[in-house]
C-alpha cells in the first residue's frame, strides 16, 4: 500500500509526456539527416540499448564500430507511454535512399523504438528494430497517441499476471502461432512481419495470421516493465516449424495492461532471418 501511495504521488501529465516522446523520435530523425545515422544513434542509444544485427547486440558499441551507415528517413505514426511516463514506444514508416535528394527510395519498412527516460529527464533508446516491406500505398497522417486511463498505478501482482500471460502465450505459440497471437492481442494490436505491410487492429491481424499454423518457440533474451506495472516488452530469437521447414529470426513483443487488468499484446514483431 505504501508503494502504491508513493507511485500515486508521481502523477504526470501523460499528454505532455507522450508529446515529448514523439519529439524525441522526431529529433532523432532530424539528427540522423544532419550528422548521419551512426552519430545520431550513438547519441540517443542508452548505454545498454539493444539493436539487432541480426541478433540482439549493444547498439552503441555496434555503431561505434561501423564505417558505413544507411541513409534512413523515418517518422513516428504512433506513440504510447506507461502510466509513470518513464517508458514508452514509437512506431512508424521508414525508407532507405542512396542519396538524400533521390526521388525514389530503395527500400521501405516499419520501425519500432522503445524509449526509457533517464534520471536527467532525457529519453534514450533501449530497443530499436524494424522490418522491411513493399512500398506503402499511402503515408500515415498525424501521429496517433494512446494514453493509459488508469487512475492509480498497478500493484506488484500485475507482474505475476504478466508472467502467467507470457507463459500461456508460449504454450499457445507451440501449437498454433497465428491463433496464439490473436488470442492475446488487444483490439488495436499492431502486427509486424518481414515482407508484409503492418496489420493494425485485430481484424487485420486475423487476416494476416489466419494461415499461420506453425509451431513457434521463442527464446527470450531480455525485456523490461514500467514502474507502474502497465507496459512491458520482451525480445529474443524464435524458430517456427512448418511442414518440415524451419524459419528462424528475431521477435519483439510489447504488452499493455487493459482496464480489466488483463495483459494484452499491443505489438508483435517477428523478423525472419534473411536467406
Amino acid at each position: 500500500m505504501l508503494a502504491l501511495v508513493g507511485l500515486h504521488a508521481e502523477e504526470v501529465d501523460l499528454e505532455k509526456i507522450a508529446g515529448e516522446l514523439v519529439q524525441a523520435e522526431t529529433d532523432y530523425g532530424k539528427l540522423a539527416l544532419e550528422k548521419g545515422f551512426r552519430a545520431a544513434s550513438i547519441h540517443v542509444f542508452a548505454d545498454d540499448g539493444i539493436m539487432f544485427a541480426p541478433g540482439p547486440v549493444n547498439g552503441t558499441k555496434y555503431w561505434q564500430k561501423q564505417t558505413e551507415e544507411p541513409l534512413l528517413i523515418w517518422r513516428p505514426a504512433f506513440a504510447t507511454v506507461a502510466r509513470t511516463g518513464e517508458l514508452g514506444y514509437t512506431t512508424g514508416p521508414w525508407e532507405l535512399k542512396k542519396a538524400r535528394d533521390d526521388a525514389k527510395a530503395q527500400a521501405f519498412g516499419q520501425y519500432v523504438t522503445i524509449w526509457k527516460k533517464g534520471a536527467d529527464g532525457a529519453w534514450k533508446v533501449v530497443v530499436d528494430v524494424g522490418v522491411e516491406h513493399s512500398q506503402p500505398i499511402e503515408q500515415p497522417g498525424e501521429v496517433e497517441t494512446f494514453l493509459p486511463e488508469f487512475h492509480i498505478f498497478q500493484p506488484e501482482s500485475a507482474r505475476e499476471k504478466l508472467e502467467t500471460a507470457e507463459r500461456t502465450f508460449a504454450e499457445l505459440l507451440s501449437t498454433d502461432a497465428g491463433s496464439a497471437v490473436i488470442a492475446k492481442a488487444s483490439d488495436d494490436v499492431r502486427i509486424l512481419r518481414r515482407g508484409v505491410s503492418p496489420a493494425i487492429g485485430k481484424t487485420a491481424a486475423r487476416l494476416m495470421l489466419s494461415s499461420d499454423h506453425g509451431k513457434t518457440k521463442r527464446i527470450r533474451a531480455g525485456g523490461d516493465i514500467s514502474r507502474s506495472n502497465d507496459l512491458a516488452y520482451s525480445y529474443g530469437e524464435y524458430s517456427t516449424e512448418r511442414t518440415n521447414v524451419t524459419e528462424q529470426g528475431i521477435y519483439l513483443s510489447i504488452w499493455q495492461l487493459d482496464l480489466n487488468t488483463d495483459w494484452r499484446l499491443v505489438l508483435d514483431l517477428q523478423k525472419r532471418a534473411a536467406k
